[in-house]
């Protein structure tokens, strides 16, 4: 398995920044799939995604995206 250190280091990139980049691999499906349909909460973007960490667990992830409309 290949961690995001390994890539940086292969890639010549900061640690930070390609576990930025990897963030959104971690969504749950449903989120993911909302996006790639152009579904997604207007304020929800790769710039948000880039200031605020979403928790790991798909169901807290559903709460935090499902606040966005509120």
């Amino acid at each position: 398995m290949v961690s995001g250190s390994d890539i940086a280091q292969r890639e010549d990139l900061y640690y930070s920044t390609v576990n930025e980049l990897l963030r959104p691999a971690l969504l749950e499906p449903a989120i993911i799939q909302a996006i790639l349909a152009g579904q997604q909460p207007s304020c929800m973007s790769l710039i948000w995604f880039q200031r605020n960490l979403l928790p790991l667990d798909w169901i807290a992830q559903r709460r935090v995206v499902d606040g966005f409309d509120a």
